[in-house]
């Protein structure tokens, strides 16, 4: 079962690639993969990974297996390549393709029509290449999808972040409509796209997530908008994450990206 749901491997297939043998050996015992932690049984091909003695190797607290005999399976050798991370910085694995997830248009056609799974997602949050396809879970249900948000770990629940789209209208409607009220001399009150002071895409603006914070003011007087408060601040840090693309002033136009081509 385990091995039906391989990142590496199901990575690499939605790519079209298959893995070289050069440089691999046989490995010397049934065993696990040091990296994505999968079955690797005697005699497939492996490369030996010693990340004891590599001091530039930062990701050591994901690592799948740790044994004194450690060894990286065919499939992980290959997704750890600079021609592949340099794929993954933005992208969407399926048994039917790898699509580029970058534009707002992209992710917000990912976000509002998930593919069937199983499918893995990564993002990266920096320029530079990162280890992400072995460190990400394969999505298997799209009440739990999982991406890999650079070192992060995001989970998004996608019945609850398609509710929390429409409460964070109705949220921003009751806060433009209560600060229009108070507005006096005719000064325009400009309308607001959700309840939050900031929902960063990068995650890296320190307001990101927070609410808007004259919004206990109105709750205490306005029974619906407590409601709403309520459930949004259940949101877990992938909603918020999504939520940044979906509830923007300017709302994206989802469209299916075209698939990778190596």
């Amino acid at each position: 079962m385990l091995n039906n749901y391989h990142p590496s491997k199901l990575a690499m297939s939605a790519l079209g690639l298959i893995p070289s043998q050069t440089g691999l050996t046989p490995a010397q015992e049934d065993t696990f993969c040091t990296r994505c932690g999968q079955p690797v049984a005697k005699g497939d091909p492996v490369k030996e990974f010693p990340y004891h003695n590599d001091r530039s190797f930062m990701d050591a607290h994901d690592l799948g297996y740790r044994a004194d005999y450690r060894v990286s399976c065919q499939w992980c050798v290959l997704a750890c390549t600079k021609k592949v991370m340099s794929k993954c910085s933005g992208t969407l694995f399926t048994r039917e393709g790898a699509y580029p997830l970058k534009t707002d248009d992209n992710r917000a056609w990912f976000f509002l029509t998930p593919p069937k799974p199983p499918y893995l997602v990564t993002i990266s949050n920096t320029r530079n290449t990162q280890h992400l396809v072995w460190r990400t879970p394969v999505t298997l249900d799209n009440e739990m999808i999982s991406v890999k948000f650079g070192p992060d770990l995001f989970t998004i629940r996608h019945s609850l972040l398609m509710r929390q789209i429409d409460l964070c209208r109705e949220a921003a409607d009751i806060i433009t409509d209560y600060q229009r009220e108070k507005t006096e001399g005719g000064r325009k009150v400009k309308a607001i796209p959700h309840p939050f002071v900031c929902l960063d895409r990068n995650c890296s603006d320190p307001a990101h997530g927070m609410l808007w914070p004259n919004i206990y003011e109105i709750t205490s007087k306005n029974e619906k908008l407590r409601s709403i408060v309520q459930e949004l601040q259940r949101a877990t840090l992938g909603e918020l994450w999504a939520l940044a693309t979906l509830v923007k002033t300017n709302r994206p136009n989802p469209v299916k990206p075209e698939k990778i081509q190596l």
